[in-house]
Parts: C-alpha cells; structure tokens; sequence
C-alpha cells in the first residue's frame, strides 16, 4: 500500500514537472523536466554540469536558521558551489 501511495505521487509531480516544461517551451524557454530521487544539492548541480545550462532557477522555502544549522540548505549548497548562474526565487509572504 506504501509503495503504491509513493508510486502515485511520483507520477502526479512527474506529470506536474512535464505540464509546467511544456508551459515554458511554449514561451521560448528552453526547459526540461526531471524528476530525480538522491541527494537534491548534488543532483542540481551534476545535471547542471551535464546539461551545460546558462542559469539555476531555484526556490527558496525561507526556513528558519535552527532548521538550517540542523539540516543545511538544498538552495545554499547549490549558490555556493555552483558554476553557474543562480536565480533564487523567495517563497511568498504569508
């Protein structure tokens, strides 16, 4: 049952990852959908590297700072030890 659920919510943000590509083709961008299971930090910059991108965009949840010391920052590894350019986008205000 577990591994159904997980079967299914993969399938929902795979799908999610491809409308929203699509969405982005659509305006010219280039984009391309990838749904990976890893270290996230890692992941973003070697599919960065191998797909020779011009820009990282990026989410940034606004965790707090104890969060952060506990589990560190998907977003700061990657603006730390990217070559690239990265955009950080800021999550909304609530």
């Amino acid at each position: 049952m577990a591994r159904e659920l997980c079967a299914d919510e993969y399938k929902r943000e795979h799908e999610a990852l491809i409308n929203l590509s699509e969405k982005l083709r659509q305006t010219g961008v280039t984009a391309q959908a990838m749904l990976l299971k890893g270290d996230a930090a890692e992941l973003i910059l070697e599919q960065a590297e191998n797909l020779d991108v011009d820009m990282i965009v990026m989410g940034s949840h606004g965790h707090g700072l104890l969060r952060k010391m506990l589990v560190g920052s998907v977003t700061e590894t990657v603006l730390k030890n990217s070559l690239n350019n990265v955009l950080i986008v800021p999550a909304p205000i609530e």
